[in-house]
């Protein structure tokens, strides 16, 4: 009787704690391992796992999939990139990102039969940026200037910033060589020199020092390096369009296209010029 008291004992306990160890293992490489059986490579696990990070799984399939051939590129160029993976993105909507990397498998992105650098960013200015134009990218010629004009649809094509000149100022010294940054001067003592074609902020002056455009969008904390200043009620107001650097594929642009019908390659030769899309 003791003995079938244990059995007994011991199957409850192990129908309390199936529920919990199968939710473990269902995460991460675990969701994957188990998802129908499919035989999914090492590499291919990867990437679906960086395209829930990189895209949301609600897009359009034709999207989705430039994305898992973007992100299996830059996997190809640097096999030990850190990989992250956005989880809820992941259990909501595995079956159509795993469809979507499983349809484009092993195909990646190059130009001269070298991969290339597969760069992308959520929202465009509604011009996408030529590398030719960018300190430090002018050697990607696969990296050119198209128009995104339906980007100006997206909720953060446009974003409004208020700063008070004195935070603006505190964000601003470090890049500045100690110099002191006076606050009642911003933002007319910020000097913008050059533009690049769609719009993107490259060079900007203080005094005897020139500034990167994204070292200051960075420093500010901006959506985009494609900004404006005013002053407005003792404030400054900073107008940004974009969202991301504005190289590569627009998310947005391509998601966009994906409803008008184009699939995937078309996607990748519109926003990447003179490539090819290869195993």
């Amino acid at each position: 009787m003791k003995e079938k008291l244990k059995l007994y004992g011991a199957v409850f306990i192990l129908i309390l704690f199936v529920p919990c160890l199968l939710t473990i293992y269902f995460q991460g490489e675990g969701l994957l391992s188990g998802f129908a059986g499919r035989e999914l490579s090492d590499t291919e696990k990867k990437v679906i796992r960086l395209v829930s990070e990189e895209m949301p799984g609600s897009y359009e399939t034709e999207a989705l999939k430039a994305q898992a051939v973007i992100a299996r590129t830059n996997l190809y160029r640097d096999p030990d990139m850190e990989i992250k993976e956005n989880e809820d993105n992941l259990k909501e909507n595995l079956d159509r990102i795993t469809f979507c990397v499983e349809d484009t498998r092993g195909k990646i992105l190059t130009c001269k039969g070298e991969p290339i650098d597969a760069a992308y960013h959520a929202v465009s200015s509604k011009r996408t940026r030529n590398a030719a134009e960018v300190p430090g990218q002018e050697d990607k010629t696969y990296l050119a200037s198209v128009d995104s004009s339906q980007d100006i649809k997206a909720e953060e094509y446009l974003t409004i910033v208020y700063m008070e000149k004195k935070e603006m100022a505190g964000k601003l010294e470090p890049l500045l060589e100690k110099e002191k940054v006076d606050p009642e001067k911003l933002p007319d003592s910020l000097k913008i020199q050059e533009r690049d074609s769609a719009g993107y902020v490259t060079k900007i002056q203080y005094g005897e020092i020139t500034l990167n455009g994204e070292a200051v969008r960075a420093a500010l904390g901006l959506p985009s390096a494609c900004f404006y200043f005013s002053q407005l009620e003792g404030r400054v107001r900073i107008t940004v369009k974009g969202l991301g650097h504005g190289l590569g594929m627009s998310q947005y642009g391509a998601n966009e296209m994906a409803k008008e019908g184009k699939d995937y390659r078309e996607i990748l030769n519109y926003y990447y010029q003179d490539i090819r899309i290869e195993k």
